[in-house]
């Protein structure tokens, strides 16, 4: 899977993933559709912090699976 992250920083995180959601499983331009379901998201969410901070930064409350659903979520 290929990820065009626009914003691309920690401050836009949401604006990344809302957009990854918004469009997922859609035609080019077709944004009229739900997100997808918290358990295809979730696993997204685990592996951005995963990879992108490493264990030493998992709890902080900032970087935590409940915050980011929230923030992809109302962003959108």
């Amino acid at each position: 899977m290929l990820c065009d992250f626009e914003y691309s920083c920690n401050e836009y995180r949401g604006w990344d993933f809302g957009t990854l959601f918004t469009e997922w499983g859609g035609k080019v331009g077709e944004f009229n559709r739900d997100i997808p379901d918290d358990e295809i998201i979730r696993p997204f969410i685990e592996w951005y912090i995963e990879e992108s901070i490493g264990a030493d930064m998992m709890y902080k409350q900032y970087f935590q699976r409940k915050h980011k659903f929230i923030e992809d979520k109302v962003i959108n």
